[in-house]
């Protein structure tokens, strides 16, 4: 998985995965800080992380079907919160 590796610019990404797991990130070769949302099988944000600044580790507390990887300040500007339910088009 690549994620926003080697990319110029921060773009909203999704990460998906057949099954809950517990994935952790880094941000090696990201452009800037970073919002990590994860979100379960029932499209509920189970954790948050956010501002996650390049060259970093992170691992999550709770398992995710999907991770949403977007620009720092995504999660303030949306208000999202934990229990929140997202909708996502791919």
């Amino acid at each position: 998985m690549l994620g926003l590796m080697f990319k110029k610019k921060i773009i909203p990404h999704v990460l998906l995965f057949r099954t809950e797991r517990h994935v952790s990130l880094h941000t090696f070769f990201v452009a800037g800080p970073i919002d990590l949302i994860f979100v379960n099988k029932q499209n509920r944000v189970v954790e948050i992380k956010e501002n996650l600044t390049p060259f970093s580790f992170y691992s999550p507390y709770e398992n995710a079907t999907a991770i949403i990887e977007a620009k720092s300040g995504t999660v303030r500007k949306t208000r999202t919160k934990i229990n929140d339910t997202i909708k996502y088009n791919l």
